[in-house]
């Protein structure tokens, strides 16, 4: 936090003490956001000496000085011309936007290594400085840094764009070094640019071999292919990693935790996709506000029934203490579905998606023969019970049910209608509608199962390739939690 510049003899002594060594993971280019007076030590890049990604800057001055260690070991200025061990070129400049911070870029050249010691400091308070975008042509809510991208990034990102623009994006970064390099695609829009609309299919002969085989190759720091079983019903695969029940453990239990979201998903391939989706409330998005919709733990299937879906909860349970620090789930109504949660999770309350059931009351209603201004009317009214408090909801009912009765001519089918409603519909508007006075939908797990068509490219693959995307698609959104920390994705950190 020092504010006074450091001398190049205190740089050479830090060289030589070799602690700059853990420094080298991390290059300094791709950090978008300084707030305090601080200093990096990096390897020599290929690019020019003291540019970053926080703007314009004035030169300020240019010194070159050269040095040896005497027979103390201390370090001496020698005379231009004279042979030295160490060569200082010491670049200073000044912040074109905010003249309070300095930067100074000091090269150290030696017969062995290059390196550069680089220093951030304010002359008066700290204060965040960011990048801006290039002409003015900045979006203020939904900024993210301009990034300049070689050609070499950009051919890799050529090469991959086949596979669509997100799995673009995540193959070019995993094969450049990922966020330990500055050289990195500017974002998920360049990607797009260069992808085509050539199709690659997989195609394997036998994938319970290949299951099988992906789950041996597997470190057990990063198995994502937990469980595989093979019986006369079909396989299952069982696909999370340990830092998805971490997620799940912190943020879908207590008092203030937000509903698990369950569903199960098609058109993926010759299966269905048994999928957990969650809200992580520590990332919000700058467009909207709300926490940002993480991907949990799924399950290829071949059945659609309790037991089996119950496999996958019971991995889950087998890895955690969700069976009784599970607060809350939510799905869109399928019964089996259910079924399996409560079993599985008895002491979490279920949440049922308020679209499906309007849906399925709407579909019933025509069935029936009732007109579409009645019906109209009767979801409006829905709305209004399913956010009533428990102590209003059954004189609310009684009304809503007299005006009902007043506004229909068509008495058998309104008898048809209203033995339907209070055997399926009002006891799920009474206690599983409403979520912290918000009326519940499935809205989360219906944006993260768009995410996942859109990250496949809306085409059906076998078992195993989908299973090597979908692990893709789980790290790509591990990576953006890392982006959202250093201030280059459309998530920033919660305020609190």
């Amino acid at each position: 936090m020092r504010k006074t510049s450091v001398e190049n003899t205190e740089i050479l002594k830090l060289l030589q003490m070799k602690k700059y060594d853990t420094f080298m993971n991390v290059d300094i280019d791709f950090i978008h956001v300084i707030g305090c007076n601080v200093s990096f030590v990096k390897k020599k890049s290929h690019k020019k000496d003291g540019r970053d990604a926080l703007g314009a800057w004035k030169d300020v001055c240019s010194k070159k000085k050269l040095y040896n260690k005497d027979e103390n070991g201390d370090f001496c200025r020698v005379k231009d011309g004279e042979k030295a061990e160490y060569i200082i070129k010491r670049r200073s400049y000044r912040h074109q936007e905010n003249d309070d911070l300095i930067k100074s870029y000091v090269t150290i050249i030696t017969d062995e290594d290059v390196v550069s010691f680089v220093q951030y400091r304010f002359e008066g308070d700290c204060h965040p400085v960011e990048s801006s975008a290039p002409h003015g042509n900045r979006k203020h809510d939904l900024h993210i840094p301009y990034q300049r991208t070689s050609k070499s990034v950009t051919d890799k990102l050529e090469d991959h764009s086949k596979l669509g623009p997100k799995k673009a994006l995540y193959e070019t970064e995993k094969e450049l070094g990922g966020l330990s390099t500055a050289v990195l695609p500017r974002n998920e829009r360049q990607a797009q640019y260069f992808t085509c609309k050539k199709n690659k299919s997989h195609k394997l002969e036998d994938p319970v071999f290949a299951s099988l085989l992906a789950m041996e190759n597997e470190n057990d720091s990063e198995k994502f292919l937990q469980v595989f079983t093979k019986s006369k019903d079909g396989t299952i695969h069982n696909l999370f990693n340990q830092r998805q029940v971490g997620d799940i453990e912190a943020f879908c239990s207590g008092d203030t935790a937000s509903p698990l979201g369950v569903d199960v998903t098609f058109k993926l391939g010759p299966f269905w996709l048994l999928l957990c989706v969650y809200q992580n409330p520590v990332l919000e998005s700058k467009r909207t506000g709300h926490s940002a919709s993480m991907i949990g733990p799924a399950s290829i299937i071949h059945r659609k029934d309790t037991n089996t879906y119950k496999s996958l909860f019971h991995c889950l349970t087998d890895k955690s203490n969700l069976s009784s620090s599970l607060s809350c789930f939510g799905t869109d109504g399928e019964q089996s579905l259910v079924n399996a949660l409560n079993d599985v999770f008895p002491g979490a309350q279920h949440f049922r998606c308020f679209i499906h059931l309007k849906e399925n009351v709407q579909l019933k209603s025509r069935k029936i023969g009732l007109p579409s201004s009645f019906i109209q009317k009767v979801v409006k009214d829905m709305e209004h019970l399913a956010l009533a408090a428990s102590d209003n909801f059954n004189p609310l009912l009684e009304n809503m049910k007299q005006d009902w009765n007043n506004a229909c001519q068509w008495k058998e089918a309104m008898t048809k209608f209203m033995t339907y409603m209070d055997r399926h519909v009002f006891p799920v508007l009474r206690n599983s509608c409403q979520n912290k006075g918000e009326i519940y939908t499935q809205n989360v797990p219906e944006s993260v199962n768009s995410i996942l068509k859109k990250w496949v490219q809306f085409k059906e693959q076998d078992v195993t390739s989908f299973i090597q995307d979908f692990k893709k698609l789980v790290e790509a959104q591990e990576n953006n939690i890392i982006k959202a920390v250093i201030g280059v994705n459309f998530h920033i950190l919660h305020k609190n």
